[in-house]
């Protein structure tokens, strides 16, 4: 596992969100998008971008989301309250308090992150696999093999308009602390 890298960012944002249900029963639930400018020697990381779930109910996610946005309140010197827990389920409440706190300097701790897609345009349509451990061309197909799988996906030459192999790259947040 890599060390985590310390990344001195300016707090630009948090921005309250609704989550959408993932299967019927499940519950709707809120959470925050902080967003985070680099120092100029850490440009290269670009706009971090950090999701908090905050509820409704407690679980280890909105448990993490809690534990971060505690941190985060501290960063900035603001007062999270008595009672952490009280954040569940409130989302825009939290987002209007840490409004104060924008234009501080942060220390993020984290690790740069990255995951590749591999998209086929076929006469049937797009394909696109997700979580792509490497692919090999060869005369006849290309053979995209998944994280976590041992056989390749076979996508045959023939069928194929266009493919491309993309690399999505973003900086994961571990903790936020005062520089």
């Amino acid at each position: 596992m890599p060390l985590l890298r310390r990344v001195p960012a300016a707090f630009v944002a948090a921005e309250a969100h609704e989550r959408a249900p993932a299967t019927p029963e499940d519950v709707p639930g809120q959470g925050l998008w902080l967003s985070f400018d680099p120092a100029p020697r850490y440009a290269e990381v670009g706009r971090v971008r950090d999701p908090v779930d905050l509820g409704p109910e407690l679980t280890l996610g909105s448990a993490a989301g809690i534990a971060k946005l505690v941190r985060l309140f501290r960063a900035l010197r603001l007062t999270a309250g008595a009672d952490p827990e009280a954040w569940l389920g409130r989302a825009q409440e939290a987002a209007d308090r840490l409004g104060t706190g924008i234009g501080t300097t942060v220390a993020l701790l984290g690790r740069t992150r990255s995951r590749l897609q591999f998209t086929a345009w076929t006469d049937e349509g797009v394909e696109t696999i997700r979580d792509v451990a490497d692919v090999t061309p060869t005369d006849d197909a290309y053979l995209v093999r998944q994280l976590g799988h041992g056989l390749p996906i076979r996508v045959p030459r023939e069928s194929i308009a266009r493919q491309e192999t993309t690399r999505e790259r973003w900086f994961e947040v571990h903790s936020i602390e005062r520089p």
